[in-house]
């Protein structure tokens, strides 16, 4: 039963971290589109 606590842990773990990964990447995106949209406009 060890194993199924480890992998109950690891799933919860995963759904603290996800919401934070999302965010981190949309973040990235928009930067991103941002400095690419100002360049291609001069």
């Amino acid at each position: 039963m060890a194993h199924v606590r480890q992998i109950r842990a690891a799933f919860h773990e995963a759904r603290r971290r996800c919401p934070l990964a999302v965010t981190l990447v949309a973040t990235g995106a928009v930067a991103f589109l941002t400095v690419t949209g100002r360049a291609a406009n001069g």
